[in-house]
Formats: C-alpha cells, sequence, structure tokens
C-alpha cells in the first residue's frame, strides 16, 4: 500500500473512531433530554444526523480498507533472490 493510502485509511479510520464518541455521548444526552421531557424531538433530530453521517464515515472506512486489500493482493510479491533448493 502506498504512504498516501495508508494515511487516508489511517485519517478514515480516527473519524469513523471520534464520530463513534461523538455519536455515543450525543445519545446520552438525548436520553437526559428525554426523561427531563426537553427538546426532545430536535434532540432526536440531531442524533439522527450524527448517525448518518457516522454511517458515511464507516462506508468510506470500509472503501478504503476494500482498497487496500486490492493494493495488498495485486503487488508482485517480493523476489529476495534464488530459494535453497529443499533438504536433502
Amino acid at each position: 500500500m502506498s504512504d498516501a493510502g495508508s494515511t487516508a485509511l489511517s485519517i478514515a479510520e480516527t473519524r469513523v473512531h471520534e464520530a463513534e464518541k461523538h455519536v455515543a455521548y450525543f445519545r446520552n444526552f438525548v436520553a437526559e433530554l428525554k426523561r427531563d421531557g426537553m427538546y426532545a424531538v430536535q434532540a432526536e433530530d440531531l442524533l439522527r444526523q450524527l448517525e448518518e453521517g457516522l454511517d458515511e464515515h464507516r462506508e468510506h472506512l470500509a472503501a478504503l480498507r476494500a482498497a487496500a486489500f486490492e493494493d495488498i493482493q495485486s503487488a508482485p510479491a517480493a523476489d529476495h533472490g534464488p530459494h535453497p533448493a529443499p533438504g536433502p
């Protein structure tokens, strides 16, 4: 995998991880709002939007992982010189 591909994959993984943390935090916040009966509908709408954004990040990461796997599979095997003959 190229350095650029590796960097893109790393960035995508970080974005997914950060988005997962934000969504988890906001889910807890929405639960608190529901208990208090305040702004629950608006908060649920925002949570849905965050979850959709997280799904997009996950899809992007999956596409990058698939591309990285294809790069690895299509790369020629490294030539390490002649191989020794099998044992006696």
